[in-house]
């Protein structure tokens, strides 16, 4: 059973990706976050290589611009760093402060901060791939980190973002997760509490025209393709927000093949209005 399950996730896998020579950057040598979005250029996708690709998600994300860093009193940044022979855990994660927001650093503690739940999925993964015993195993690396979007008065809206290396595959590959809470009600904000009832399919619509428009563009890589209804419902609530844009995240592979440097989509509030919740007895914009 388990030689079949580990045939049908490395297929999975060389589905999503491009065989190249993985280089890890040793975060030490990352140069300070950018406090402003760079200045995006027109350039060719089509003759850009994997490598390159690859180094533009990590751009994008370092490009975003940080309210944390901003000693906003409200989000504290805790971390740690564990090393072992067959796995290595470097997470930096957020933490709010006040005890009316239980509910966020119980959602973060119970997901992020279970080590041994951690530890012992990568050592059964492991145990499938290659003969720990042995000692033919690479590390597994997984790093985690987190961006403040917006911070408003009364909403904190947080990009979680996972890069994990793992043995045997070809590159890392990036998972997301965003959190919006509200902070006067110590609650978090979904999709429901954001839109009006039944947008989903009108949201759906306007996250295909974006991805529609870049791919005819150029503006998004050629290898890219629409959001599935099936994968919306999966992500919907997947997105931050601040005063001007909503920004929806996705996993490697739902939009994009893995080793392309796009997967997100930003749509302006403007263009929405119509579906927010903005006048409404319990609003969630300020």
């Amino acid at each position: 059973m388990k030689t079949a399950i580990l045939l049908i996730t490395l297929f999975t896998l060389s589905m999503c990706q491009e065989h190249y020579d993985p280089k890890l950057i040793d975060k030490k040598e990352i140069k300070p976050i950018s406090k402003t979005k760079p200045e995006l250029k027109k350039i060719d996708n089509t003759a850009l290589t994997i490598e390159d690709k690859i180094f533009e998600k990590s751009i994008q994300i370092s490009s975003i611009k940080d309210y944390e860093s901003q000693q906003t009193g409200v989000v504290i940044a805790k971390s740690f760093h564990i090393l072992e022979d067959l796995f290595e855990l470097n997470y930096r994660y957020p933490y709010l402060d006040d005890e009316s927001y239980e509910a966020f650093n119980r959602y973060i503690a119970d997901k992020y901060l279970n080590i041994k739940k951690i530890t012992n999925q990568i050592l059964d993964d492991k145990e499938m791939i290659c003969d720990v015993t042995a000692g033919g195993c690479e590390r597994d690396i997984k790093f985690l980190d987190f961006k403040v979007y917006s911070l408003q008065e009364d909403i904190v809206s947080i990009l979680l973002y996972q890069e994990n290396y793992y043995s045997g595959v070809a590159h890392s590959s990036y998972a997301f997760e965003c959190l919006n809470f509200n902070l006067d009600k110590g609650e978090f904000i979904k999709f429901d509490d954001f839109f009006i009832t039944g947008a989903e399919s009108s949201i759906l619509k306007k996250i295909n025209e974006k991805i529609s428009n870049g791919l005819r563009t150029g503006d998004l890589y050629y290898e890219c393709w629409e959001l599935t209804k099936e994968d919306f419902e999966t992500y919907k609530n997947n997105f931050v927000v601040n005063e001007d844009y909503i920004v929806y995240y996705f996993d490697d592979c739902v939009v994009c093949p893995s080793f392309t440097g796009t997967y997100y989509v930003e749509i302006s509030l403007e263009e929405i209005i119509g579906f927010l919740n903005l006048y409404n007895e319990k609003p969630t914009l300020g």
